[in-house]
C-alpha cells in the first residue's frame, strides 16, 4: 500500500489517500505492477513500474496517451514521467484472450485495420535491432520487411485488449512506433494460438482493407514479421531471466521462441 500511496500522491495530489480502497492486484504484468483501486465511488487502475525497459520513453508515452483518439485506450488520469507511474480509469470488460474462444478470425482484421487507421504518427520508429541489442541478444538479427510502415502498437497481444460493450480497448502503449502493420497482426495471431494456415489469408485481407499502398511483398513481409516477433519474444525472455525473473512463464517463453526461430530459419 505504501508504494501505491507514494504514486498516488503525485498522480492524484487532491485525493485523500485514507479513502483509497485497493480492490485487487492484477496478475499478468511482468515489468509493471497494476492495482485495481476505488476512490470516491469511481474505479481506477494504478500502474507502478518495476524494471526499466529499453526503448520505453516515459515522456513520449505520456504525450502519446494524451493524444490518442477517445475510446481507443483507457482514459489517462495522471502520469509521472519520473517513475513511469500511471493512473487510468478502470475499463469494464473481458480480456481478449478470455473472450476469444472460437470467434471468427476476420474480427481481428477489422479491429486492427480500424485501429491502425485512427493512430496518429508516433514520430519514432520501433527500432527492433537496437531493442534486441539492449536485451543482450546477438545470436539472431531482425529481418527487414521491405513493406509499408505505419504507427503500430508493437506489443499487441490478447492480454493487452479488453473487449467491452462499446468496442475493443487497447492497453500498454509503451512500445508504440512506426513498423510494418503486419507485425501487430502476427502478435495477435500468435498470441491467440490460431492455426498457422490462417495467417496468410488474414494478412492479405488486412492489407486489402488498408489499400494498394500496403499490399506489396506479402510473403517477404510476413516471413520477416514472424521472425521479428519471435526474436523480440526470445530477447525479452532472455533479458528477464538474466535480471532474475525466473517465473516459469518467462522460461517457457524463451524455450518456445527459440524453437520458433529455429523452425523459421529452416523454412
Amino acid at each position: 500500500m505504501h508504494s501505491i500511496n507514494d504514486a498516488l500522491s503525485v498522480l492524484a495530489p487532491d485525493w485523500s489517500l485514507d479513502e483509497v480502497e485497493v480492490i485487487e492486484f492484477l496478475e499478468g504484468g511482468y515489468s509493471n505492477s497494476n492495482y485495481f483501486i476505488r476512490y470516491s465511488s469511481r474505479e481506477f487502475v494504478v500502474r507502478i513500474p518495476g524494471r526499466a525497459q529499453p526503448f520505453v520513453d516515459r515522456a513520449h508515452e505520456e504525450l502519446w496517451l494524451e493524444n490518442l483518439p477517445a475510446g481507443i485506450s483507457a482514459q489517462l488520469m495522471g502520469f509521472d514521467q519520473g517513475t513511469g507511474a500511471m493512473l487510468s480509469q478502470w475499463v469494464e470488460g473481458t480480456l481478449l484472450v478470455d473472450w476469444w474462444a472460437s470467434r471468427e478470425p476476420a474480427q481481428l482484421v477489422t479491429f486492427l485495420a480500424d485501429l491502425h487507421s485512427q493512430l496518429p504518427d508516433a514520430h519514432r520508429t520501433y527500432d527492433l535491432e537496437a531493442l534486441v541489442a539492449a536485451y543482450g541478444v546477438n545470436d539472431f538479427m531482425p529481418m527487414r520487411t521491405n513493406g509499408a510502415v505505419t504507427t503500430c502498437h508493437n506489443d499487441l497481444n490478447p492480454w493487452n485488449i479488453i473487449v467491452t460493450k462499446k468496442g475493443w480497448v487497447t492497453l500498454d502503449w509503451e512500445f508504440v512506433g512506426r513498423n510494418d502493420p503486419i507485425f501487430d497482426l502476427v502478435g495477435l495471431h500468435q498470441g491467440l494460438g490460431l492455426p498457422e494456415h490462417e495467417l496468410v489469408p488474414l494478412s492479405r485481407s488486412y492489407l486489402h482493407m488498408r489499400g494498394p499502398y500496403f499490399e506489396e511483398n506479402l510473403e517477404v513481409r510476413l516471413a520477416a514479421c514472424l521472425h521479428n516477433y519471435w526474436l523480440r519474444e526470445y530477447a525479452w525472455a532472455v533479458d528477464q531471466l538474466l535480471r532474475g525473473n525466473e517465473r516459469i512463464e518467462v522460461s517457457n517463453q524463451r524455450h518456445t521462441a527459440l524453437k520458433k526461430l529455429r523452425t523459421l530459419a529452416m523454412a
